[in-house]
């Protein structure tokens, strides 16, 4: 019971045993490994817009995290779009499988990581622990198989241009104001040193908007989700970027140029 001393009010709250709390899962000291937070966090905000909303899709409903070689790489992916980022480890770690996180457990570590020092990393079987500051962290792991990524990342791409990354930017929120809502479809038109980005809403109006870049190849119109594209720009803090394409058809790449440890695959739409 709660009352207060001077007022005629009762609170009832109701409680549990301490032996009926939840079992807090344990890991040896021994399987952690040491990776700085600031490149955990980097990779995080890097993927995790990408994970799919689509619960009927449950092995897309995460981040993919595994290691390959000596370095640590996340996966993010809805079936349209593709995030991927891949950083070095400088210390020894042991072997793991991939596994899937929850983006839960990932905005949680973002809330509360300062970005400074290190983070400690374990895999169970099916939990994931993490350790940093005064804060220890484990989670139930997404119980599924992820897709085969590497089949969805494309192995050659003649035709490239480079862009400013904030006039890219800045030209995409501009042309959305006037795409259709429900298909946020808009229209990248590239020609020698100069990209057209249109849209149209047709009970509204349409927008046009070019600016200059570099590229040297023919002029191709490409339709893409503005989101696909506005997004991954968001988390970069590079001068430029280049876009990938073989044809209109074909998927799109988004790299920081000069290229680096991450990139962004989209998927086409049809042309307007």
């Amino acid at each position: 019971h709660i009352r207060p001393v001077f007022q005629k009010i009762d609170f009832k709250l109701k409680a549990v045993p301490a032996d009926k709390f939840p079992e807090i899962k344990e890991i040896p000291d021994e399987t952690y490994f040491e990776f700085p937070q600031k490149d955990f966090l980097d990779m995080v905000s890097k993927t995790l817009f990408a994970v799919s909303s689509d619960e009927t899709r449950y092995f897309m409903n995460g981040v993919y995290f595994e290691k390959a070689e000596s370095q640590l790489i996340m996966v993010a992916t809805d079936g349209r779009r593709l995030s991927y980022v891949a950083k070095n480890v400088e210390l020894p770690f042991g072997d793991f499988k991939g596994v899937i996180i929850p983006p839960k457990i990932l905005n949680l570590v973002r809330k509360l990581a300062p970005g400074e020092g290190n983070l400690s990393i374990a895999i169970g079987d099916n939990n994931l622990f993490l350790r940093f500051n005064q804060h220890r962290i484990s989670s139930n792991l997404i119980d599924a198989q992820f897709p085969n990524y590497q089949r969805v990342i494309p192995q050659s791409q003649e035709r490239r241009l480079v862009v400013s990354r904030d006039s890219l930017q800045a030209a995409l929120r501009r042309v959305s104001l006037l795409v259709e809502e429900k298909s946020r479809r808009i229209q990248l038109t590239v020609q020698p040193d100069s990209l057209l980005i249109s849209s149209s809403e047709g009970e509204i109006g349409s927008a046009k908007e070019e600016i200059s870049c570099e590229y040297d190849g023919p002029e191709l119109t490409i339709a893409a989700n503005y989101m696909y594209l506005l997004e991954p720009l968001r988390e970069s803090s590079d001068e430029k970027v280049r876009i990938e394409f073989p044809e209109p058809d074909k998927a799109i790449t988004l790299r920081p140029e000069p290229e680096q440890d991450y990139f962004h695959v989209v998927m086409p739409m049809q042309i307007a």
